[in-house]
């Protein structure tokens, strides 16, 4: 008997799904292969991305069994970002909302590097650029790029007429 437990990839587009096999029955020792690949002793097979594998074991009279094993990932993480631009020159009224879809929930945020926190509205930011984070459950991690801009400053112009006779 050909036994089989997976696990799948954590992060979408990584490898990092395995397959550990097991045999029982038959006469041991028992060999391994995945894909019809060179039999081995090997029982674990890792660094998988998601995909359909074939495992096959051999026992010691030549008697084989296979599996058919699929391994999934989580579907892509994706960040959204939305922001709100300073409204007076100087002040510090940006606000950036951050969102995560894909991956796997619940979901973190950062703002430029500093810790994850459920948080996700990151608010009295004054202009400039500004990097955000999301990690989700299996510590995958998006980032995007956000620049907070801000009007040019308001100039008041005035110009004088002198009195022309005392």
């Amino acid at each position: 008997v050909l036994n089989t437990e997976k696990v799948d990839v954590l992060c979408n587009g990584e490898s990092t799904g395995m397959i550990t096999a097991s045999g029982s029955g038959g006469v041991a020792p028992y060999q391994f292969s995945i894909n019809a690949g060179a039999f081995s002793a090997n029982n674990v097979f890792s660094n998988l991305a998601a995909g359909t594998y074939t495992i096959h074991l051999k026992d010691a009279n030549g008697c084989e069994k296979t599996a058919v094993v699929t391994i999934t990932q989580p579907a892509l993480a994706v960040l959204n970002t939305q922001k709100v631009d300073v409204l007076c020159n100087g002040e510090s009224t940006g606000m950036i909302t951050a969102s995560g879809s894909g991956g796997v929930a619940p979901y973190q945020f950062s703002i430029n590097a500093g810790a994850f926190s459920a948080n996700n509205v990151f608010s009295g930011l004054a202009a400039g650029t500004y990097t955000i984070h999301l990690k989700d459950a299996n510590g995958c991690e998006k980032s995007a790029v956000v620049t907070i801009t801000q009007p040019a400053l308001a100039v008041l112009s005035t110009e004088k007429v002198d009195v022309l006779c005392n």
